[in-house]
């Protein structure tokens, strides 16, 4: 299990499920870590870094850290992985993806007004809304926000 934390030293941390052998596998370089993904296909983790303004990656163990996006003033905030396709909300700019196999460029995607904060990603046969404060685009993304 991984996890981010940005209290007074910010981090990023693994345990067994259980809790147990709780480890800080990446400190240095992070303010605001916010969501974080797994990529279990390449074995890497990927986490928003919203107050340095980047989308960063490492293996489990924190190592081979490198800047996946970089670009002033965003603010990304949750992020999820389907395929080879990398999906992150962001505070500015709504709900953005970019392959991630060939780091091509950043596609935004249209919300209605308000903040997005969460993103899921389902199956088709799953896709729904679920209330007025989360809207599905495309139809395997849900996200939550604020309005």
């Amino acid at each position: 299990m991984f996890w981010t934390d940005w209290g007074r030293k910010a981090k990023i941390e693994r345990s067994t499920l259980s809790g147990e052998s709780r480890k800080i596998i990446v400190f240095r370089g992070l303010v605001w870590p916010n969501g974080i993904a797994i990529d279990r296909k390449n074995k890497k983790l990927i986490w928003a870094e919203a107050k340095l303004d980047k989308i960063e990656t490492s293996d489990y163990n924190g190592n081979n850290r490198q800047v996946l996006y970089m670009h002033r003033g965003i603010h990304p905030f949750g992020i999820v992985i389907r395929g080879t396709f990398l999906h992150w909300t962001d505070w500015i700019y709504g709900l953005q993806t970019m392959n991630i196999s060939d780091r091509g460029s950043v596609i935004s995607h249209r919300l209605p007004a308000g903040t997005p904060f969460a993103v899921k990603s389902f199956t088709r046969p799953q896709c729904k809304s679920y209330g007025v404060c989360e809207v599905v685009v495309p139809c395997h993304l849900v996200f939550t926000q604020i309005t």
